[in-house]
């Protein structure tokens, strides 16, 4: 298993999400739902970052919000020089974009910035901008896991990239379940 799936996945496991849950989602715009943003500048990113993805020769793939975006961005120049110090040689590709929550990252993965992409470890850093400030429901945790255990399902699984555009790959996801479950 990648390693940045690897840490999502035990994310998950910690949370938990019950089948009944599952039911309980917010409907459009959530978590566990593949929404794209409408800002003219998310939608210039997101043609950018499909160009990205053709070229190609991505080894280390960083999938996320704000948080993953500066690390490899020219505009934050301590981040830069980190990110050239740390990852130079690596082959890495930064595919952050800010203020993206958890069901933005869903709908970048499912329309294309992964495509042809087969890198051989994926850091996922997303949810923060799902949280915010007050405790969440029980729902609305069971939701935030969905999404994440979608993310981490949608880039570790070969197959996942290869359904046809007909068919969205938040239908195909598996039931997530606690950890020490068996049914």
């Amino acid at each position: 298993m990648r390693i940045g799936a690897a840490i999502v996945a035990f994310a998950i496991c910690l949370l938990g999400a019950t089948p009944s849950a599952r039911q309980a989602s917010a409907g459009p715009g959530a978590a566990d739902r593949p929404t794209p943003r409408t800002d003219q500048n998310s939608q210039i990113a997101h043609q950018q970052l499909l160009q990205k993805a053709r070229a190609g020769g991505i080894d280390v793939y960083f999938i996320g919000d704000s948080i993953a975006r500066r690390w490899g961005a020219i505009d934050y120049p301590a981040f830069l020089a980190n990110w050239k110090e740390n990852f130079f040689g690596w082959n890495a590709a930064d595919f952050g974009w800010g203020a993206d929550r958890i069901e933005h990252v869903l709908w970048r993965l499912e329309n294309g910035e992964l495509d042809g992409v087969n890198p051989k470890v994926i850091v996922i850093l997303a949810g923060t901008n799902n949280i915010g400030a007050r405790p969440g429901t029980a729902a609305r945790i069971a939701e935030i896991t969905r999404g994440l255990a979608g993310i981490v399902y949608t880039t570790t699984w070969p197959f996942c990239r290869r359904l046809p555009r007909s068919t969205p790959i938040s239908r195909s996801w598996p039931t997530v379940r606690p950890c020490g479950t068996s049914t």
